[in-house]
């Protein structure tokens, strides 16, 4: 998986590759493949689509040169996809997200594309993609999504909310490309774009409720909904959102390359200092056991929103130390 250290050299090839006629044949493909692009404009004839496509284009590589860098943890991850599983209906606020534009690169994978997968935790586009191919016995090339990018955007009915483009590790495609026969040319020229590949968007609208009613509600995504779920822990105490000195052989790099040494933030799960809160005895009553309360959401009103927002209480302990600890027959070891 890409450290925290390669996000500059990844977004320079993000930037690079939307600067080439790939992307724009990727993203061609996607939609005559029936991708549903959520262009901000309304959806153009075929005698405009080249221009629609160039503009995407230039979209996204001005989205890339501007985004706001992050690299989460796997421990992270793996608490953000849980957290993902259970996550209420929500309706999805500007400042819920860290940065007005972003990259985000996890340390673990978020979604997985492939014939035998899900088709519930799939996205609308690659659940037909599936579909397709298993009543046609075709092959397809998996696909794990383990990064995404975002920036504002409008929906198709002029509803403000963000844009969210999905990347995926290119070494599944290069390995798949391979195998099925490609010429070397071709890989050559995959490697040569970087770690990531492009794999899907979506626009996600301000004030909608994400779900799990309808098969093509976000939530039901597995990168979307833990996406979602890693920007709302991103807002709690429970994480750590710093920014990581880079290396002293990649800041040389970049000066000898005149290009700007960009901040590089890493999302942790923070090491809770004290018991939290619901571990500790409440008033007027004494316990004498211990037991395992699983992670969950919380909905908490905001009055400055007039909406409640999820706050995550990750799994714990709750009773008094040195208690004896009572477990279902499933035991559940989270080494840290």
């Amino acid at each position: 998986m890409p450290t925290a250290a390669q996000l500059p050299q990844i977004r320079n090839d993000l930037v690079r590759l939307c600067s080439t006629d790939l992307i724009g044949m990727v993203i061609s493909h996607h939609v005559l493949a029936g991708g549903d692009m959520d262009l901000p404009q309304p959806e153009c004839d075929a005698a405009k689509f080249g221009d629609a496509m160039e503009g995407y284009q230039q979209r996204l590589r001005n989205l890339a040169d501007m985004a706001t860098l992050f690299h989460v943890s796997a421990e992270m991850t793996a608490v953000a996809d849980a957290a993902r599983r259970t996550m209420p209906g929500y309706r999805l606020h500007p400042e819920d997200l860290p940065a007005e534009r972003g990259l985000i690169v996890f340390d673990a994978v978020i979604g997985r594309f492939d014939l035998d997968g899900d088709l519930d935790a799939m996205s609308d586009y690659d659940r037909r993609l599936a579909i397709e191919h298993r009543e046609r016995q075709l092959a397809v090339a998996p696909a794990a999504v383990i990064a995404a990018m975002w920036g504002p955007a409008l929906t198709r009915n002029g509803e403000p909310g963000v844009l969210v483009v999905t990347w995926t590790d290119s070494s599944d495609l290069v390995a798949y490309r391979e195998k099925e026969g490609s010429k070397p040319e071709a890989l050559t020229a995959l490697r040569a774009f970087g770690a990531l590949a492009y794999h899907d968007e979506t626009v996600l609208p301000f004030g909608d409720i994400f779900d799990e009613e309808g098969p093509d509600r976000p939530i039901r995504n597995e990168s979307l909904g833990t996406l979602i779920a890693t920007w709302l822990l991103m807002g709690q105490p429970i994480t750590s959102s710093r920014p990581e000195p880079l290396p002293r052989q990649t800041r040389r790099a970049l000066q000898r390359a005149n290009l700007p040494v960009p901040e590089v933030r890493v999302v942790k799960l923070r090491q809770p200092k004290h018991p939290h809160p619901e571990a500790e005895q409440g008033a007027g009553r004494t316990y004498t056991k211990r037991w395992v309360v699983r992670g969950h959401w919380r909905n908490q009103w905001y009055p400055s929103r007039n909406d409640h927002r999820p706050i995550y209480i990750p799994t714990h302990i709750k009773g008094p130390d040195g208690a004896q600890l009572i477990v279902s027959e499933k035991v559940y070891d989270w080494s840290r």
